[in-house]
């Protein structure tokens, strides 16, 4: 009886392995094959740019063309010369750059999250903001006062060179802190600061609101594409506000095989494939970044995965997790090459329009597939990929198939630094095959410095004593400067009261002093 038990035992042993032996093998690769995925990624869009603008990576040397699809992160900054950026902050907010300004991202906003905070060393920004959390702590802080976002509206932050911060709420409400107190504008009212003081001034609303800056905003405001309100039937919520955008671009189908809606680009032509029509920049923490120059190029090339249809070509798969890209790799010798990562985590191999169900990546990703974006390793940082791929790429390998390594490399490749001169005149180290609009002055390589973190002139005690205000004061829901006071187009003008107060003195002067004056608009 006992050796009966044994046996059936071990038969149901056996029997058990053969049927989870398959389960396995069909399952997703492993971890160390995918590429990284950052749930809670703090990352922003460059969503336009246009003339001279350029990125300083925290903790990388030279200077980087900032081109529409471009992450940002936090430590980096944005400068403009004769150029102008919009970024993407999620949620429907938007933060311009004008002409000849500059910026520091220090804190980045998660996926749905509007905790962010800009330091703008010089020059001017617009914030057009739709959506922020009851409890947001999004702020811009300048040399002179911090500024915190009460409510929905545009908020333009003026720093100029003689050192004065204007801070105008052109719709909303914003909160400016100072050294010894806070002061909070609404629509239609500006203040001056300089030092953490509020000082009189003379300017007035309607002089922001004509100049190019200001058209440039409106501008980039109008257009069927802009979303306006977030809601979406085809996209969940992490992702909803991308629908507008997409629907202008592509068509949806639903899909009974994902149970989700896919997504079709328009008039992207019969050769077009994900992940060619870009380029790869480095990230010392992310590493190689996918920027594509498609329209739609930054959702469906961070999130989801794509895949191939016979009929219709390729199609867009939904995912939710943001990746540097969600590509396979392959290279050996002096070739490197790519792959789409469909929706099982396997690279989309597809040969004369056919996609290969069954074919086993592992030995190898055929260069001859049209899926497979192959390039010589000099040209892997190249800003024109498109137009150097190669599909006979010589004797030195084997059997026309690049060794699986699955994710991208770890390392640099062929990333020459070049002295180079900005049209302003500034020498700056320029990354020599990132770059496709500055001029660079000859072909003679640079010696590698290490880039020192710019750090705008706000005095330490100056930072304390916000602090100390802002813990006093928890919530920002406070009343504007001046509730009764007239058209919600006359600006609210501080005048400073006496002579001018250390910064270490106390906060005597609050909201609703003496020391306090609205100047009606001049004819």
């Amino acid at each position: 009886m006992e050796d009966n038990m044994n046996k059936i035992i071990k038969l149901a042993l056996v029997m058990g392995l053969i049927f989870i032996i398959p389960v396995w093998g069909s399952q997703d690769l492993p971890d160390n094959d995918i590429p990284s995925a950052f749930d809670d990624a703090k990352v922003i869009r460059v969503k336009y740019a246009v003339g001279d603008a350029f990125v300083e990576r925290e903790q990388e040397e030279g200077w980087e063309d900032l081109i529409e699809n471009l992450p940002v992160f936090e430590g980096d900054f944005l400068t403009t010369e004769e150029g102008r950026v919009e970024l993407y902050l999620g949620r429907l907010n938007h933060l311009r750059m004008d002409n000849n300004s500059r910026l520091e991202i220090v804190k980045a906003p998660a996926l749905r999250s509007t905790f962010w905070t800009i330091e703008l060393v010089s020059g001017s920004i617009i914030l057009d903001l739709h959506q922020l959390d009851v409890d947001t702590q999004a702020s811009v802080r300048t040399p002179d006062c911090e500024v915190f976002f009460v409510s929905p509206g545009v908020y333009r932050i003026n720093h100029y060179e003689a050192g004065d911060t204007q801070v105008v709420a052109i719709a909303g409400t914003v909160k400016v802190f100072g050294d010894q107190d806070a002061v909070t504008l609404s629509q239609g009212q500006q203040l001056l600061m300089n030092g953490g003081e509020k000082i009189h001034s003379d300017l007035f609303l309607a002089d922001s609101e004509d100049d190019d800056f200001m058209e440039f905003h409106l501008e980039r405001i109008r257009g069927d594409h802009v979303a306006r309100t977030i809601g979406s039937k085809r996209l969940n919520r992490d992702l909803e506000e991308y629908e507008p955008e997409m629907s202008h671009q592509g068509r949806w189908e639903y899909s009974p095989v994902y149970s989700t809606y896919i997504w079709y680009p328009y008039g992207l032509g019969t050769d077009w494939q994900p992940y060619l029509n870009g380029r790869w920049t480095w990230h010392p923490i992310y590493g190689y970044l996918w920027v594509s120059y498609d329209p739609c190029g930054w959702v469906t090339h961070h999130y989801g995965r794509w895949h191939w249809h016979p009929g219709n070509g390729w199609y867009w798969i939904p995912g939710y997790q943001w990746s540097p890209a969600w590509v396979q790799w392959g290279w050996e010798n002096n070739y490197y090459c790519w792959a789409p990562l469909g929706h099982d985590n396997r690279p989309v191999i597809v040969i004369n329009k056919r996609w290969l169900r069954d074919y086993n990546h592992r030995q190898g990703l055929p260069t001859k597939a049209s899926s497979v974006v192959v390039v010589h390793r000099d040209h892997i940082r190249s800003g024109r990929i498109s137009e150097l791929i190669t599909r006979k790429i010589g004797s030195d390998l084997i059997e026309d198939r690049l060794h699986f390594h699955g994710r991208a490399p770890s390392v640099l490749i062929h990333d020459p630094l070049l002295h180079g001169r900005t049209r302003s005149g500034k020498v700056v180290l320029i990354k020599q095959n990132s770059v496709r609009r500055t001029q660079v002055d000859g072909s003679i390589p640079a010696e590698i410095h290490r880039k020192t973190a710019e750090r705008p002139s706000m005095d330490d005690s100056l930072r304390s004593v916000r602090k100390v205000i802002r813990q006093k004061e928890p919530t920002l829901q406070t009343d504007p400067i001046d509730s009764s006071s007239g058209s919600s187009r006359q600006p609210a003008v501080i005048k400073k009261s006496g002579s001018s107060e250390s910064s270490s003195s106390g906060g005597s002067n609050r909201e609703g002093s003496e020391s306090k004056k609205v100047i009606k608009k001049k004819k």
